[in-house]
């Protein structure tokens, strides 16, 4: 299948523009949460780009101490999925430190 690449840009935040607190765990916010997880397979998102509270909230077991040794830091280089063995890429960009 030959698709262009394209960027999808959507939020879910409260009427007050709020994109954490406990609102998210409430009864009435479900069935927007549910809308939007449909909409990223529905755009067939290949890739999701997370901010720090976004990461620390539901993916990250919190921030490192320390920055990790350069050896151990990924090669600059083009990651590309060329065999389609990975389905979903999580970016995270953090101007605080490493999660």
């Amino acid at each position: 299948m030959d698709e262009k690449m394209f960027v999808v840009c959507h939020m879910l935040s409260s009427l007050d523009g709020k994109i954490d607190g406990a609102f998210f765990g409430t009864s009435k916010a479900a069935a927007s949460i549910k809308a939007y997880g449909e909409l990223r397979n529905y755009y067939h998102c290949q890739a999701t780009l997370y901010g720090t509270t976004t990461m620390l909230g539901g993916y990250a077991d919190g921030k490192l101490e320390k920055s990790l040794p350069q050896d151990q830091y990924m090669l600059r280089d083009d990651w590309i999925n060329k065999d389609g063995t990975c389905q979903r890429h999580f970016i995270y960009i953090c101007r605080e430190g490493p999660v």
